[in-house]
């Protein structure tokens, strides 16, 4: 779930009595920590939210067997996106490790039911054979259902180690991890690349109504409209480039806009990239000159009495995936 890291229902936990399923686990039993310590668990924390199109960094993620090595994880590990491996020397996130190859978001499961275990001072357990961090106090506990109050302060715990959600210690696991995937090479059983087009089906919406280009040439798109409408959309296909293993970038991506022009009988106007009049559904500027919508872009309706063209100038290189990959099953919650 957002703002939370956790593990999902059915996570096996090591503990010096062997696996345990994690909803099993109760205040006082003892887990096996990375280091082969015995500790025991101070508060188990428990919830259950919805995964909906409205909330889907509710989904969790599947780190895949043998995803980081070798065994590791034994089994596919369910996550939400704010849960951290420790990997390298550093905690990294599940949602920063997304390659849309091996660490995948769980498009199937609708109720997430989830869990964490917190010890006298923030570790790494082994979860389904990975290494994954216990819980530390960041003022959410108010997210679990059994919210009883600190047992640990967040004064008392030092956090295992830096949190890493970018930068090069990152960026180096996020693309071992897909290298390991079979990314460019033959892939592992079980794991098949979601199939891409560079096509972004770039179109408008002009109250409602598709407006498809009149002519399309070295990245110009030209759309004729009758009239100003109330409202228009730049709208396109969109992908997060995590997902489908182009970088570590989280951002939802639609078609990069170089430039916007509106041409009709009362004049021109030009819209550069850094317009402010480009916000809802834009990402901000990027240095090489371009912005990234979001798939679904709101560009202020023009003061065309009469009818117009627009140009759509865009670049950068992007691919989309033809259809969304996920899990066929469903992933056992109560």
């Amino acid at each position: 779930m957002a703002g939370v890291g956790c593990f999902c229902r059915g996570t096996m936990i090591l503990t010096p009595a062997g696996e345990v399923p994690v909803e099993q686990l109760k205040v006082g039993d003892a887990v096996t920590t990375l280091s082969g310590a015995a500790r025991p668990a101070t508060w188990i924390g428990s919830g259950r939210t919805l995964a909906t199109a409205a909330n889907e960094r509710s989904r969790p993620v599947i780190v895949r067997r043998d995803a980081i090595a070798e065994g590791v994880p034994s089994r596919d590990l369910y996550v939400t996106g704010c849960h951290s491996l420790y990997l390298d020397g550093v905690l990294i996130p599940a949602e920063f490790l997304v390659n849309g190859h091996s660490v995948v978001w769980d498009e199937a499961t609708r109720v997430v039911e989830y869990y964490h275990i917190e010890l006298q001072t923030h570790d790494v357990l082994v979860a389904d054979g990975a290494p994954a961090e216990s819980y530390k106090e960041e003022g959410n506990r108010d997210l679990f259902l059994n919210n009883d109050g600190r047992v640990v302060s967040a004064e008392e715990t030092e956090w295992f180690a830096p949190v890493h959600t970018c930068g090069p210690v990152a960026e180096t696991v996020w693309r071992r991890l897909l290298q390991r995937s079979g990314f460019e090479c033959p892939p592992l059983i079980g794991f098949e690349p979601p199939p891409l087009t560079s096509d972004p089906d770039l179109h408008l919406v002009a109250d409602g109504e598709r407006v498809d280009a009149e002519v399309v040439e070295n990245g110009a798109y030209r759309f004729c409209l009758e009239k100003g409408p109330v409202e228009l959309r730049i709208v396109s296909r969109s992908a997060r480039p995590i997902d489908i293993g182009r970088s570590n970038d989280l951002r939802r991506l639609g078609v990069a806009i170089l430039s916007i022009e509106l041409r009709g009988a009362s004049g021109t106007m030009t819209l550069s990239p850094d317009s402010s009049e480009l916000s809802q559904g834009f990402h901000g500027a990027e240095v090489w000159g371009g912005r990234w919508t979001d798939g679904d872009a709101l560009l202020l309706s023009p003061a065309f009495d009469g009818p117009f063209e627009l140009v759509l100038t865009v670049g950068g290189e992007m691919e989309y995936p033809l259809a969304e990959a996920g899990d066929t099953g469903l992933r056992d919650a109560a």
